[in-house]
């Protein structure tokens, strides 16, 4: 059965970065999340995923995944029930603080959502897209752009992600910005942002 892990982020092409921008983007519209700190679970579980801690697990059943996966964040199976394709991702919620279990469900979302998990197996490209879509999810550029947010700390407060998440999140708003200027936004994050002030 196809199954993932979360990993280290790698460098992208630009067109890899906004099609994992944008994906990230259409992913919060169509499911009609446009609140932050982004309730990952819920946006999870409306996708479809069934969430299965590792705290949920009995000895023997944590054993025979140890012995075929990679424990250590989470990963996510893809299997067959009645005709329907059925994603269960199971996350370390024992040994990582919630802004790691944030992380690795938004990365999971990305498997699921751009069909990774029909690929007979997946490369470090798609962990590492994963990674970068994880963090475009839970802490959106054009919302970082729009509020005039500041320092790493000021991601941490407002997107509940982990000081390291916000280190890069900041590095690579802060090169955007270089790039671009303080307030530019993309035509479809200005559409998002729309989106935002409407229904949130």
């Amino acid at each position: 059965m196809p199954f993932c892990t979360a990993r280290m982020m790698t460098e992208f092409s630009k067109k890899q970065y906004d099609k994992m921008t944008r994906l990230a983007l259409d992913v919060l519209s169509d499911y009609g999340f446009f609140r932050f700190p982004l309730d990952v679970f819920a946006l999870a579980k409306k996708i479809g995923m069934r969430l299965i801690p590792y705290s949920a697990l009995t000895f023997e059943q944590y054993m025979t995944l140890y012995h075929e996966y990679d424990m250590k964040l989470g990963f996510t199976i893809s299997c067959p029930e009645k005709g329907y394709i059925i994603y269960d991702t199971y996350y370390n919620d024992v040994d990582l603080r919630e802004p790691t279990q944030r992380f690795t469900i938004a990365h999971e979302i990305k498997h699921v959502v751009a069909g990774d998990l029909l690929k007979r197996d997946l490369t470090e490209n798609d962990e590492a897209l994963a990674d970068f879509f994880a963090k475009s999810l839970l802490a959106p550029q054009a919302i970082i752009v729009q509020e005039g947010l500041g320092s790493p700390e000021e991601y941490v407060k407002r997107f509940r992600i982990s000081q390291q998440s916000a280190e890069y999140c900041y590095s690579a708003t802060e090169n955007r910005k270089s790039a671009f200027g303080e307030t530019f936004l993309f035509d479809y994050e200005r559409e998002f942002l729309e989106r935002v002030r409407k229904y949130s």
